[in-house]
C-alpha cells in the first residue's frame, strides 16, 4: 500500500479497529493484532473493546453519522465497556486512559512507518504523506506529530482510493531468477565481463518472459518497457540488498561498475560511508525484471478556487472533542461542501459518510485546485 510519486510515499489504511487488550496484572496495554472490521467495536456488534470505541467516546467520530447515519453507534455502550475493561482494571480516567491509548496506538504506527522507509534508505522527511482509507484521515495527526515528513495530503474519497490506486497503477509483471555473480578486486577485467555476462543472460531471459506474458494479456510488445534490478551483499554477509539498475545489459567493463555503484548506492543509503567493505568483493545473488505495459492513466479534475472561508451551509456546529487532555469544542464541517480554495482551521472535524478528518487545534487544511487536502501546521 506505498508507492511513491514525485517524491511521495502513500500511506495505506494504517488504522484499523483494533481490540484493546489490558492485562490487570503488568497493568499494561497492548493493540491487536485482531481487528473488528466492519463490526467498529462495542459500540456497534463486536464484543471486545476497540480504537473504534475510543474514537467514538472521545468525539472524533459522530454517533449518529457513521456511513452517513445508515449505522447507529451506541456512544453509551462503548464508554461503558471502556470504564469497565480499560479505565477500571487499571484505576484511570476513562477518557484520560482512552486518549494514552491513542497515543500508544500512534506511537506503534509512526516506529511502523519510519523503520519500514528507513531500512529501504528512506528519510520520512523527503516524503509526503499521503493518509487514505476510511479511517487515515481520522487518524493523520497523530502520525503528523509523531514522524516528520515533508507534508501531509489527503483526498475526500479517501475510503476509495484503495480501488483508485488499484485502478491508476502501474500494469506490470515482476521476475526474478537466481544467479551466482562474484567480483573481487583482484579479477582481470576479462573476468568481469565474463561475470557480467550471467546478468546480462538472465535479465534477457526474464524481458523474454515478460514479453510473452504480456503479448497473452494483449499488451502488444512494442508497449512494453522494462526495469532492471540486482541483490546483491559483500562477500560474507548473510543478508541481501535489493538495488534497482540503470542499464539493461552488461557490455563494457564500465557497465560493471554501473552495476555495483547501484549496490553501493543503495547500501550507503541504509548505513553509513564508513559500513563500506569493498575490499571482500561483491556477490549477486538474484537479480529482476519488471515488464510493464502502457495503460490509460486517469485524468484529475481541477476546479476553480473559490474563497478561502468555507461556505456558511458546510458549517454542521460544534462538538466537544477530548485531546491533549482536555475538552475542546471543534467546528463541525461537512466535507462534500467543502470547495477549492477552502481553508480551515483547527480545532474542527470533517465529516463525510465514508470518513472523518481531525484537525487539532494547532493544525489547518486547506483544499488545493484538485479539492486535494493538505494537512499543515500553524506557524
Amino acid at each position: 500500500g506505498i508507492r511513491g510519486v514525485e517524491r511521495s510515499r502513500g500511506l495505506g489504511d494504517v488504522y484499523k479497529r483494533q481490540v484493546i487488550h489490558v492485562d490487570e496484572g503488568t497493568k499494561r496495554i497492548s493493540l491487536g493484532p485482531e481487528s473488528a472490521g466492519s463490526a467498529v467495536g462495542t459500540c456497534y456488534t463486536y464484543p471486545d473493546i476497540t480504537i473504534g470505541d475510543i474514537d467514538l467516546i472521545l468525539g472524533f467520530l459522530n454517533e449518529d453519522y457513521f456511513l452517513g447515519g445508515k449505522v447507529k453507534l451506541n456512544k453509551q455502550r462503548a464508554l461503558q465497556m471502556l470504564q469497565e475493561r480499560l479505565a477500571d482494571p487499571l484505576g484511570q480516567d476513562v477518557y484520560d486512559v482512552s486518549s494514552k491509548v491513542l497515543d500508544l496506538l500512534h506511537s506503534q504506527m509512526c516506529d511502523h512507518l519510519s523503520s519500514m522507509l528507513l531500512s529501504k534508505g528512506l528519510n520520512p522527511a523527503e516524503f509526503t504523506m499521503l493518509a487514505y482509507g476510511g479511517s487515515g484521515p481520522l487518524h493523520v495527526w497523530g502520525l503528523e506529530r509523531g514522524m516528520p515528513t515533508a507534508g501531509v495530503i489527503m483526498v475526500p474519497w479517501a475510503a476509495a482510493f484503495s480501488a483508485f490506486g488499484c485502478a491508476a497503477a502501474e500494469y506490470f509483471h515482476r521476475y526474478d531468477k537466481a544467479v551466482t555473480f562474484f567480483l573481487t578486486p583482484d579479477m582481470t577485467d576479462d573476468i568481469k565481463l565474463y561475470q557480467g555476462s550471467v546478468l546480462s543472460t538472465a535479465w534477457a531471459e526474464l524481458e523474454q518472459q515478460g514479453y510473452e506474458e504480456l503479448e497473452r494479456e494483449g499488451i502488444p510488445r512494442d508497449k512494453v518497457r522494462f526495469r532492471h534490478g540486482i541483490s546483491g551483499r559483500y562477500i560474507g554477509q548473510m543478508a541481501n540488498w535489493e538495488a534497482p539498475v540503470e542499464i539493461s545489459r552488461v557490455e563494457t567493463v564500465e557497465d560493471v561498475e554501473k552495476v555495483i555503484s547501484s549496490f553501493e548506492r543503495v547500501y550507503t543509503n541504509i548505513y553509513p560511508v564508513a559500513a563500506r567493505f569493498p575490499d571482500v568483493g561483491y556477490q549477486i545473488t538474484d537479480v529482476y525484471v519488471e515488464a510493464i505495459g502502457e495503460k490509460i492513466k486517469p485524468t484529475i479534475p481541477k476546479y476553480a478556487r473559490k474563497a478561502s472561508i468555507p461556505s456558511e451551509r458546510a458549517s454542521k456546529g460544534q462538538r466537544d472533542v477530548y485531546i491533549d487532555g482536555q475538552w475542546t469544542k471543534f467546528d463541525i464541517w461537512e466535507m462534500d461542501l467543502l470547495e477549492a480554495g477552502n481553508h480551515i482551521d483547527g480545532p474542527a472535524i470533517i465529516e463525510h459518510p465514508m470518513t472523518t478528518l481531525v484537525i487539532p487545534p494547532q493544525n489547518y487544511v486547506e483544499f488545493d485546485e484538485h479539492r486535494f487536502i493538505r494537512y499543515s501546521t500553524k506557524q
